[in-house]
């Protein structure tokens, strides 16, 4: 018979909150969602204090678990959004205000997230308590624009092509064009996350140096792998430009060689039959 795991609220470290892994094999938890695409920068500016509005930072992560995991609407916070802040502590790691008895910002979670009308609880509608869903749809980062509104891109997802195979036959030169991008897009993405690393490296302890190895060796084999595909986007370039080139240069001589043959004088044209 099969069960339903319930997922519980991850651990942290009772003095600077940094994760505490229970399984000793690291997985890399850089993902496609929209923070992840938009880097640091969408967590907005600090205050005097250097502070982001804790009611910004859950808008964010709501935001990313919705458009990553539609059409669920109700995310739990023990269970959805503190482990979305376990998945990306590369990012949240550098905000000084997480840097301190999780405790603390877990409350003010709770707090931002009970007095802003950005969030509706799921007591309601669900029947149950400590579950959030946003009620404006709005990116957290640009109040103009309202992702679920619009046909609007997460800047790493990848257009939908029917056949997958890099063909000459199948892809078109705007599809092409597109998956260069969003792979270039990527690999800077991946890039920005390496030096990151590189840096944390060199102030980090023996254990954690284990950890950070780790995440080096996934990134680099990503951006590897993101080089193979643009490179190789850029070869089927290359040759559907010699296959066009020489397309027009058998149509031209196709052309001249058929001029040449209705100028050709037909030496029975002039033929009289009272020469006979």
């Amino acid at each position: 018979m099969k069960t339903n795991l319930v997922k519980g609220s991850p651990i942290f470290n009772e003095i600077d909150s940094t994760p505490i892994e229970n399984s000793s094999e690291y997985k890399l938890k850089l993902c496609f969602c929209p923070l992840c695409s938009s880097g640091i920068t969408a967590l907005g500016n600090t205050d005097s204090r250097g502070i982001v509005s804790w009611q910004h930072i859950c808008r964010v992560i709501l935001f990313s678990l919705t458009v990553k995991e539609s059409p669920k609407k109700f995310f739990s916070l023990k269970g959805d959004m503190l482990w979305f802040v376990v998945d990306h502590w590369f990012l949240f790691g550098k905000l000084y205000q997480f840097r301190t008895n999780p405790n603390k910002w877990k409350k003010a979670f709770l707090d931002a997230l009970s007095h802003s009308t950005y969030f509706e609880s799921g007591t309601g509608f669900l029947k149950k308590p400590g579950y959030w869903k946003l009620t404006n749809t709005a990116t957290p980062w640009d109040d103009k624009v309202d992702y679920f509104s619009e046909s609007i891109k997460t800047k790493l997802q990848l257009p939908i092509i029917p056949d997958h195979s890099l063909t000459q036959s199948t892809l078109s030169s705007s599809s092409k064009s597109k998956i260069e991008k969003c792979c270039i897009d990527a690999r800077h993405s991946f890039s920005c996350a390496l030096s990151s690393l590189q840096n944390q490296l060199k102030f980090s302890n023996t254990t954690e140096n284990f950890t950070l190895m780790n995440q080096l060796k996934e990134i680099q084999s990503i951006m590897f792998k993101t080089d193979h595909i643009i490179s190789s986007i850029k070869q089927l370039n290359v040759t559907s430009q010699i296959v066009s080139s020489s397309s027009k240069d058998a149509s031209s001589t196709s052309f001249f060689n058929s001029s040449d043959q209705d100028e050709e004088v037909n030496p029975f044209n002039s033929f009289n039959p009272q020469w006979c």
